[in-house]
């Protein structure tokens, strides 16, 4: 029972920080909004924005697909804090029992909630979420997610950023819930 567990669980990760295409506007994962030009920035300043919090809601369109809306509540050099609206889409690219659950993930970045002005895409890879508990129909989730690459605003993102999300896969409903515990973003 414990490995078909897992293997539910695996199939229905992606909701993790699958922070992608809301229901009403969904986008492919491999579009870049607006235009697809990459801003080159001056690799001496670096910009650290420190993840302090948010929400993330995700639903699975397949057994290893989920769509979903997050904000991410960032704190900037100087103290302030700015909140990222964002759309994501979140794929499982491995799942076996005993292990972590490996997703990638696509999150378009915007700096308002009418997902108007578009700052750029962020793409992970190897992200591991582990389970650390089950509660039929919930699992609770422990994931963090691995920046890799961006475009526009994130295109020198460094790969040493990264965001950690808990919360809980609902297996009934495919609708998942997560918070947004901690994270870097260095671009």
């Amino acid at each position: 029972m414990k490995n078909i567990v897992a293997v539910i669980t695996g199939l229905t990760l992606s909701s993790l920080i699958l922070v992608s295409c809301s229901s009403q506007n969904p986008t492919s994962p491999a579009t870049d909004p607006g235009n697809s030009s990459v801003i080159s920035q001056n690799p001496e300043e670096k910009r650290v924005l420190n993840v302090i919090g948010g929400q993330v809601n995700t639903q699975s369109i397949s057994p290893t697909e989920q769509i979903g809306t997050a904000t991410l509540i960032v704190e900037k050099e100087n103290g302030k804090s700015l909140t990222l609206y964002v759309k994501l889409y979140g794929v499982i690219t491995s799942a076996e029992p005993g292990k972590p659950t490996v997703l990638r993930h696509d999150m378009e970045i915007y700096q308002d909630p009418e997902y108007t002005k578009f700052r750029g895409l962020l793409h992970s890879e190897g992200d591991q979420a582990i389970t650390t508990g089950v509660d039929f129909p919930l699992v609770t989730i422990h994931e963090t997610v691995n920046i890799v690459s961006g475009t526009k605003k994130y295109a020198t993102v460094d790969p040493a950023s990264s965001i950690v999300v808990t919360g809980t896969l609902n297996l009934v409903t495919g609708q998942n819930q997560f918070d947004v515990i901690s994270g870097i973003l260095i671009y």
